[in-house]
């Protein structure tokens, strides 16, 4: 009986099932410590539809949050030999709407599709001493699905995302901006 309450209990382990019970028969301790068994059980399984239910409302907040940035906004993860390289992970509503790709489309392109192909180096570059500690923005030019050419301001943060690097890149449309410097000078 013994071993079978061992096993059973290293069978629920193994697989995480929290809502599983053990069973065994008789009225004596080891009755007695099956029952405890099984009310720990019950806690865990407790405690782990509580954690779920709060990682569901983090998640959830999280998406709010990211899209409702204004700012059009990506998450790369950058590639070993050219940082341009790298896939998009993330994007929010805003890089979708202003750059005219769905979120699965800018899920199977490089971060480098997006940058206008002048840019390259400067960004390039810039995105290498982000990957070395420093912070900054930089001013380069995305280009839409429709080819249209969106002169933005990066704003680039590194983090470490499940243990791999990811570039967080937050870019700013100054079209605006672009446009009333031209008419200062004119």
């Amino acid at each position: 009986r013994l071993l079978s309450l061992s096993s059973r209990v290293s069978s629920i382990g193994s697989v995480r099932d929290f809502s599983a019970r053990v069973s065994v028969p008789g009225n004596d301790e080891i009755t007695d410590l099956a029952t405890n068994v099984n009310s720990m059980l019950g806690e865990l399984e407790k405690s782990q539809q509580h954690l779920q239910v709060r990682l569901n409302q983090s998640e959830e907040n999280y998406r709010l949050f990211f899209n409702s940035i204004i700012d059009m906004v990506v998450v790369i993860h950058p590639g070993h030999d050219i940082v341009l390289a790298g896939p998009i992970i993330e994007a929010n509503v805003s890089a979708v709407e202003l750059l005219g790709l769905s979120r699965s489309e800018l899920g199977e392109i490089p971060f480098s599709s997006l940058v206008a192909p002048d840019d390259h180096p400067n960004v390039a570059e810039f995105l290498e001493k982000v990957r070395a500690g420093k912070s900054g923005q930089v001013e380069s030019t995305y280009r839409t699905s429709n080819g249209l050419l969106i002169p933005v301001e990066m704003n680039v943060r590194s983090f470490d995302q499940f243990g791999q690097e990811a570039l967080l890149v937050i870019a700013r449309d100054i079209t605006e901006r672009k446009a009333i410097e031209r008419l200062k000078i004119e």
